[in-house]
């Protein structure tokens, strides 16, 4: 159960980073929007195709949606936060290159917000 859990979510966050790359992607080379103010509505999109995979595949998550959605919120703001330490601390206290720390970040990210997504937000 815990390796088909995890399994999907790396699916349904693979499909999440797709959809931000390309919803980036044309609002930025279509629309030409500023690539920073770009990324709130990119990662909007990105969460809400996150957010419904992981709670009807992923989790198969019961009840109503104001149960789950705010902390699910909250353990993607957690994730983005710990992607962002993890690129600091690589890059500007261990002075590393942006791959190594984008490496670590590749692989610690989503162990974290697995486990806090199941534990915290779809236990049952």
């Amino acid at each position: 159960m815990l390796i088909r859990q995890g399994l999907k979510f790396g699916l349904v966050g693979a499909a999440a980073t797709a959809t931000h790359f390309l919803v980036m992607l044309f609002l930025v080379e279509v629309l030409r929007l500023d690539p920073v103010l770009a990324t709130f509505p990119a990662f909007g999109i990105a969460f809400l195709v996150s957010y419904t995979g992981h709670f009807i595949w992923t989790f198969r998550a019961r009840g109503p949606h104001q149960r789950y959605l705010l902390k699910y919120f909250g353990v993607a703001l957690g994730g983005l936060a710990a992607n962002a330490a993890i690129m600091y601390g690589a890059v500007h206290l261990l002075h590393w290159s942006y791959l190594v720390g984008l490496a670590i970040a590749i692989v610690l990210v989503p162990l974290l917000t697995f486990s806090a997504a199941r534990l915290l937000v779809f236990r049952g």
